[in-house]
C-alpha cells in the first residue's frame, strides 16, 4: 500500500511539471514579412504540422475567402490561383491540380485550421521555422510588376520639303524689228522696250 502511494505520488509530480513546462513553453509566433499575425485561435501542431486559421492566414497573403457551408470547403483565390480545402480531407486543389496533405484541415473553435506551409506555399510564398524562437517565418513572393515595355525611340525628324524655286521667266524671244503706228521698236531680252524713233512713213 505503501509503495502503491508512493508510485501515485510520483506519476503527480511528474504530471504537474510536465504541466508547468508545457504552460511556460512561449507561443508560436507566425510572422509575414517580418511582421507578426494575430489569431483569435492559436496555431497548433499536429503529426509535426503546423496548423493555422485559414482565413488569417489566407487575407493576409491577400486572398480572397469564402467558405461553402454544406460541403464544408474553403475557397480562395488571389489573382488566377484557386485552392479549394474541404475539412477532414487529405487532398486539397489548387487550380484543378490535387495536392496531398499530411494533415486534413480541421475545426477547432468555430475555426477552420488548415496546413500552414500548404497554404502559404499554395500562393508562392516562403515558409521557414525557428525552433529556438518558435517562431514561423512566411515571405510572400516579390511584388513585381508587369515588365514595362522599352520607350520607342524618338523618330526622326520629318525633313521640311523645301519649296520648288519658282521657276525663271523665260526670256521673250528677240522679234524681228518691226514699225507700228509710225514708231519704230525692239524687243531686247530682259524686257527693255527701246525706241529707235517714230519715223511717219519710215520704211526699213
Amino acid at each position: 500500500m505503501k509503495r502503491a502511494t508512493q508510485i501515485f505520488t510520483v506519476i503527480i509530480l511528474a504530471s504537474c511539471f510536465f504541466t508547468g513546462y508545457l504552460m511556460a513553453s512561449p507561443d508560436i509566433v507566425i510572422t509575414l514579412d517580418g511582421r507578426p499575425l494575430a489569431f483569435d485561435v492559436p496555431p497548433r501542431f499536429e503529426n509535426d504540422t503546423a496548423l493555422v486559421p485559414v482565413r488569417a492566414i489566407f487575407e493576409a497573403l491577400g486572398a480572397s475567402v469564402s467558405w461553402d457551408e454544406a460541403a464544408q470547403k474553403v475557397i480562395a483565390v488571389k489573382g488566377t490561383t484557386e485552392v479549394n480545402l474541404t475539412v477532414g480531407e487529405n487532398t486539397a486543389y489548387r487550380n484543378g491540380a490535387s495536392i496531398s496533405l499530411s494533415t486534413p484541415a480541421q475545426v477547432v473553435e468555430d475555426r477552420t485550421l488548415v496546413p500552414l506551409r500548404f497554404v502559404s506555399e499554395a500562393f508562392g510564398a516562403e515558409v521557414s521555422w525557428n525552433r529556438e524562437k518558435q517562431e514561423i517565418a512566411i515571405k510572400s513572393p516579390a511584388q513585381t510588376g508587369p515588365a514595362v515595355p522599352a520607350a520607342p525611340g524618338q523618330p526622326l525628324p520629318q525633313a521640311t520639303p523645301e519649296k520648288p524655286a519658282a521657276p525663271a521667266t523665260p526670256a521673250p524671244p528677240a522679234k524681228t524689228p518691226g514699225f507700228a503706228n509710225g514708231q519704230l521698236w525692239i524687243w531686247i531680252l530682259g524686257g527693255l522696250l527701246i525706241l529707235i524713233g517714230a519715223l511717219s512713213g519710215a520704211r526699213f
